[in-house]
């Protein structure tokens, strides 16, 4: 099971899996953008979500409740976490946990974006969308001070914490 994993391979597990998928994001973004816009030039974008049709707004609409939403699952698993009885490693399996939940409703509203920009329309308006999206996922990296202070961990646990990361 994770939990029996040791203080310092959980936090790299988190690690790895925020870089893993910010790289695989922007990744995506850049072989869209060679594959599918320079093959497809007779596309005209749309300036904005008017000239666009009202399925560009529902699904901005979209994207938007579901960074908001991340956002939100987060802060409330964040409180169950703070009231967890048990060690540090518990607390980091928890936040694992809820950081991955974090991570995959903005990825996947980033993706979405994407995706309707480069294959339904080309409005500009999703391009906005995955640019706050990425603004929004660099947000969420996974650092000692962000975890101590979501998780309001004790002196102990942060110096303990921190001295198995060196």
């Amino acid at each position: 099971m994770q939990k029996d994993l040791s203080v310092v391979e959980q936090f790299k597990q988190i690690g790895i899996l925020y870089y893993s998928l910010l790289a695989g994001q922007l990744s995506i973004a850049v072989l869209l953008f060679f594959f599918v816009e320079a093959k497809s030039d007779t596309g005209q974008a749309t300036e904005g979500a008017v000239g666009g049709s009202s399925m560009s707004l529902i699904v901005a609409f979209i994207c938007v409740v579901a960074i908001s939403t991340a956002f939100f699952v987060y802060n409330k698993r964040k409180e169950i976490g703070r009231r967890l009885s048990g060690d540090i490693t518990d607390k980091l399996a928890h936040y694992r946990a809820s950081f991955m939940v974090r991570a995959a409703m903005i990825e996947g509203a980033n993706l979405t974006a994407l995706m309707f920009y480069f294959f339904v329309e080309k409005n500009i308006v999703f391009l906005v969308l995955f640019a706050i999206g990425i603004g929004a996922f660099i947000m969420i990296r996974p650092t000692v001070d962000q975890i101590a202070e979501d998780y309001q961990l004790s002196a102990s646990e942060q110096s303990q914490l921190r001295d198995s990361l060196k």
